[in-house]
């Protein structure tokens, strides 16, 4: 069932929740996260970071997710992860996505605010959901092993509020503490700003969190108590299965079709992408 962000992040709050976000490259990858959806009975968001287009076009993949999203028999959001321009942006739009997510943390506080503001007008209008970012998270997808965000770099409680009354989004990304990637140590993240950021912003709009792989269930409860009902995950999904592809293949001596190769992997992905749904959903 495709469905837009609104409805499945209310009721996760009113839960005590947070839905599952996905990043997903490729097919194999969507195949399993609707798999393990199903599987838990769970809503789930299937993600496409812009800065991944290289590995499969987002013109390739959008009809892909969008189909399994249809035919799922849970609620799926097919959300654009990171837009870096309009013209990518609407192009999401114009292929199905309902949900997505402009990324314009880097730029000045007021250009951020008139361009979110002028999103959300015309992407209300059509049914689908905006999200945006605040502060700064240090480390992309291929610069991983960065420290944190100094805490001069996290997201204003104040500030959050202000954005979001201004700009109409239904989600924010908050940064206060977490990282792209992998950690180089354990984050410590900063729970109280989550708390203080959920307590002045209106309640419509939702706190997601990104950069989960690698934190800890303690942090991960906290920040859902705190007030996050969209978690972003990818890395530990990734390499996870990597690793135990590599483990595998050791012991097979690599005597494997290519095909099995898949199979075996997408298998693995569905049990752990489950492991992590019932994690944010405080389900074991």
């Amino acid at each position: 069932m495709l469905v837009n962000m609104t409805e499945m992040l209310t009721e996760a709050e009113a839960r005590g929740q947070a839905v599952a976000c996905f990043d997903t490259p490729n097919i194999e990858t969507i195949q399993a996260v609707i798999r393990a959806a199903e599987a838990e009975n769970s809503p789930v968001i299937l993600a496409h970071a812009q800065s991944m287009d290289g590995f499969m076009s987002l013109e390739e993949l959008a009809p892909e997710m969008v189909a399994y999203a249809r035919a799922a028999k849970v609620p799926v959001c097919v959300h654009l992860d990171h837009g870096e321009d309009r013209v990518y942006v609407d192009k999401a739009m114009n292929l199905g996505f309902t949900s997505v997510m402009y990324d314009l943390s880097d730029r000045p506080y007021e250009e951020n605010v008139q361009e979110i503001a002028r999103l959300c007008e015309e992407a209300h209008a059509r049914g689908i959901t905006v999200e945006a970012e605040l502060g700064v998270l240090n480390a992309g997808i291929d610069d991983a092993h960065k420290e944190v965000a100094a805490a001069s770099m996290y997201t204003d409680p104040v500030q959050a509020a202000d954005f979001v009354a201004r700009t109409g989004v239904d989600a924010l990304t908050v940064c206060f503490g977490t990282a792209h990637g992998q950690y180089k140590q354990p984050p410590k993240l900063d729970i109280p700003r989550v708390a203080e950021i959920r307590r002045q912003m209106c309640p419509e709009c939702r706190i997601v969190m990104h950069g989960s792989s690698g934190v800890d269930e303690e942090q991960i409860r906290a920040s859902i108590a705190a007030g996050v009902t969209k978690i972003n995950y990818y890395s530990g999904l990734s390499r996870g299965c990597s690793k135990y592809i590599y483990s595998h293949m050791q012991q097979c001596g690599g005597n494997m079709h290519w095909h099995a190769v898949h199979k075996l992997a997408q298998d693995w992905m569905v049990e752990h992408a489950r492991c992590i749904i019932r994690q944010f959903k405080n389900n074991h």
